[in-house]
């Protein structure tokens, strides 16, 4: 993945991190990382669903997530499900889905959902195309 650029942390009481946009060319791919807390609210009204969508045609949009708290390998985050999009594994310990609109229903070991999400979109034709990708929790 190319190095992603940063951008702000957002609490699960946020939903909406922002629209970011930008212009792939062929054989492009930009990334953006940012970190989802898990500020530990009342049960049941602080629910962490990190999505992201596009509506480029030519392109191909993935969000990966990985649990702050993990200490090995052996602590990836269990992705249950990627809305209508496409369960896949970056890594050993990072995991996610790509589709045009993806919806993670995620957990952590160990209670603690914070998570670094890193956010990829690819060209998949051989020309120039703008985007703009919905991000948020």
């Amino acid at each position: 993945m190319t190095s992603p650029a940063q951008r702000p942390e957002i609490k699960d009481s946020i939903d909406e991190l922002g629209k970011i946009d930008g212009i792939l060319s062929a054989d492009d791919e930009d990334a953006y990382k940012y970190k989802i807390l898990d500020t530990g609210g009342i049960t049941g009204l602080a629910y962490l669903e990190p999505h992201a969508s596009t509506i480029a045609t030519n392109a191909q949009l993935c969000m990966f997530l990985e649990c702050a708290e993990a200490e090995s390998g052996d602590d990836p985050v269990d992705i249950q499900s990627c809305g209508s999009a496409v369960q896949v594994d970056y890594s050993d310990r990072i995991r996610g889905c790509c589709g045009q609109l993806i919806d993670i229903d995620f957990e952590c070991p160990g209670g603690d959902d914070s998570v670094q999400a890193y956010v990829r979109i690819r060209s998949t034709a051989p020309q120039c195309e703008a985007y703009s990708i919905s991000t948020g929790q």
